[in-house]
């Protein structure tokens, strides 16, 4: 899969589902869905800003009537919440960043559901210091 972000919810919800292992699935699901967000120098995923209800009503919709709807809008939620974690910037931008949050969110859900994406998203604004190690990534 081309997409990180599509690849690692797929991770997500797929791995458990397949029940490879005799226990732990969901929780190596969960760490493996972040292998895709880092090899593309995305934020990882945190477990911490999933709400548990959410990601288990998701999941059970999904197992039970392959209706992936509400766990990808857990993951999204999620997601966004973790991006946003991660992102290198100074208290003054991240008040800037909160100021537009609906259209961040928005340009976020756009670029996962429809592809489209602006040329310079926020949420991609560490790329360059990855490249210059500054998190330690490749």
């Amino acid at each position: 899969m081309p997409d990180a972000i599509n690849a690692s919810f797929f991770l997500m919800t797929r791995l458990p589902y397949l029940k490879p292992f005799y226990d732990v699935n969901k929780r190596t699901s969960r760490i493996a869905c972040n292998i895709p967000l880092i090899e593309s120098r995305l934020s990882p995923m945190s477990f911490v800003d999933f709400d548990k209800k959410e990601y288990l009503e998701g999941l059970i919709s999904f197992y039970e009537l392959g209706d992936e709807r509400l766990v990808k809008h857990a993951y999204l939620k999620a997601y966004i919440a973790s991006a946003f974690r991660y992102l290198p910037l100074s208290e003054d931008a991240r008040w800037a960043l909160s100021m537009e949050r609906e259209k961040n969110i928005n340009e976020i859900y756009n670029y996962v559901l429809e592809g489209e994406r602006d040329e310079h998203p926020v949420w991609l604004q560490h790329t360059d210091r990855v490249s210059e190690g500054g998190f330690g990534i490749r």
